[in-house]
């Protein structure tokens, strides 16, 4: 009967974690910048679209319809993996393996907003059965394990993560599976299959995100340090062949690591003393994200989850730790997540690149973590009331992504005939058009090429839309020069005094928007 009602409850925990991303889905108002670039990698059309934009070619900066755009985050050219590949070393810095995932996700089911999160759901489920394993693995009862995957399911963070068509979740997927087995691989160090294992999930992790070299490395000089235990300390050098021989066959199969070097540093300005207090305070509400997605309770719950990490060791249920593997835990959560918060503390990683979602790699150490912790220090009160704070609102913060963002999509990106769009940059344009109908007609340039172009308002009507990014370059200013050659058979020739925010810094415009100036009246 326990067993039952203990499956039963599992069940419910996949089922709960699976619904809560799913549902997630029509909250989504617009696609992000990066899922845009995820959507036209994935249908291989990203080395097509870098050389349009840049050699100003047809569909840039010409009368299209919007179908002419919308076929760069189409398949043409089922299972092009080597196009995908060769496209992303060559113009992104990301290896290939989620962007051919999201390939196969998109010639079963479409390309849609929920394509991506669809399979970033299954990839996290199946994270959740990975964690559940590795504290089997360590000695946790099936309780307590299933308590650290449902902590992985239903934080906010992955949830998340999960409604982004980006490969965080592939990484901790991988992340997960190492984990497994190098539990096995302590205590099998010789069993052929774990050593396979190693390699291949080396091999995948590689290519998933760069970031999982540090799950490696980590792994490697933990069984380095082990403190009287000199037999890890060797076969750290049999795992890091290993992982040597997964880094090798992922060079084979497109992984070039010097190369997103390269593009990361282009990525990264130079760091100024006035951003680390900046950078630290990101760091603080990235971490505390894991239990909430509410400001001001994150820098509480940053507060006490550093004190009650502090005050682990004190616990008067201490485990034993005869197999090293809650040493090998915390030492992980430390390293995963120190070397993520000093790269980009000291501006290594881009000044954008803090967030949960950049955490992937730690969240699996942390959910292990602290189901391991409450487990051991419940019997503490104050414990029992932080964990009971932060349990309800982790849930209530996962619960309020369900609920769809209040402003919506303006109607007039429903109803226009057509529109003009002042930018052209990857990962804007297409997701700004997303909702267009597909009737409609499309100009697309950046703004100095529609400043430039003397021909475009001739096809402007009275449901003609202008929508404007204010990024990569484009400027109030050059903005009123659009608006003021706007054609006055169609609107009024002056300012706009309102605008529909659709995202952040993306604003779309009608003739009803116009308003005549004072002196004008």
């Amino acid at each position: 009967m326990r067993t039952s009602r203990s499956g039963a409850l599992w069940l419910a925990i996949l089922t709960a974690g699976a619904l809560l991303r799913w549902a997630g889905v029509p909250g989504k108002v617009i696609l992000t910048h990066d899922e845009t670039v995820s959507y036209i990698s994935a249908t291989g059309h990203q080395g097509e679209y870098a050389r349009t934009v840049n050699a100003k070619t047809a569909p840039y900066g010409a009368w299209v319809t919007r179908g002419q755009w919308m076929r760069f985050v189409e398949i043409g050219e089922p299972f092009c993996w080597r196009t995908i590949r060769d496209d992303l070393v060559t113009w992104d810095l990301h290896p290939p393996l989620y962007f051919w995932l999201l390939h196969l996700f998109i010639l079963l089911f479409g390309t849609h907003v929920w394509s991506g999160p669809l399979l970033n759901t299954a990839l996290a489920v199946l994270t959740a059965l990975l964690i559940r394993q590795a504290g089997l693995r360590m000695g946790y009862s099936p309780s307590l394990a299933q308590t650290a995957a449902a902590l992985w399911l239903l934080s906010p963070a992955l949830t998340g993560i999960s409604l982004e068509a980006r490969p965080y979740d592939l990484l901790a997927l991988c992340t997960a599976a190492f984990v497994v087995l190098l539990l096995r691989f302590f205590h099998e160090p010789h069993n052929r299959t774990v050593r396979l294992g190693l390699s291949g999930i080396t091999l995948l992790g590689s290519l998933s995100h760069h970031h999982f070299g540090l799950v490696a490395a980590g792994a490697i000089a933990f069984m380095l340090i082990r403190p009287g235990e000199a037999a890890a300390r060797r076969h750290a050098f049999s795992l890091l062949a290993l992982v040597a021989v997964g880094y090798l066959l992922a060079t084979t199969a497109g992984l070039d690591i010097a190369q997103a070097w390269r593009a990361s540093r282009r990525e990264v300005p130079p760091l100024e003393l006035t951003h680390l207090g900046t950078r630290l305070e990101a760091i603080f509400l990235a971490l505390a994200g894991f239990f909430s997605q509410f400001k001001i309770a994150k820098y509480l719950l940053s507060v006490a989850f550093i004190v009650l990490w502090v005050r682990q060791r004190r616990c008067k249920k201490a485990a034993a730790d005869t197999n090293g593997e809650r040493r090998f835990l915390r030492f992980m959560a430390v390293w995963s997540l120190g070397w993520t918060f000093l790269l980009f503390w000291l501006g290594v990683s881009p000044a954008h690149a803090m967030g949960e979602k950049y955490l992937a790699i730690a969240w699996p150490f942390a959910a292990l973590l602290l189901a391991d912790f409450a487990h051991r220090a419940w019997e503490r009160r104050s414990v029992k009331w932080a964990l009971g704070i932060g349990g309800a609102t982790m849930l209530l913060s996962s619960l309020l992504r369900l609920v769809p963002a209040a402003a919506g999509l303006p109607v007039c990106l429903n109803t226009a005939s057509s529109v003009v769009v002042d930018t052209a940059a990857r990962g804007e344009l297409l997701r700004l058009v997303w909702h267009v109908p597909g009737t409609a007609m499309v100009y697309a340039a950046a703004q100095a090429d529609l400043v430039a172009d003397p021909a475009w308002p001739g096809r402007v009507d009275r449901n003609t839309l202008y929508i404007s990014r204010l990024r990569a370059g484009n400027t109030r200013s050059h903005q009123k020069q659009i608006l003021a050659r706007w054609p006055q058979g169609c609107s009024p020739r002056h300012q706009p005094s309102a605008f529909d925010k659709i995202g952040a810094g993306v604003w779309c415009c009608t003739p009803d928007d116009f308003q005549p100036q004072e002196s004008e009246k």
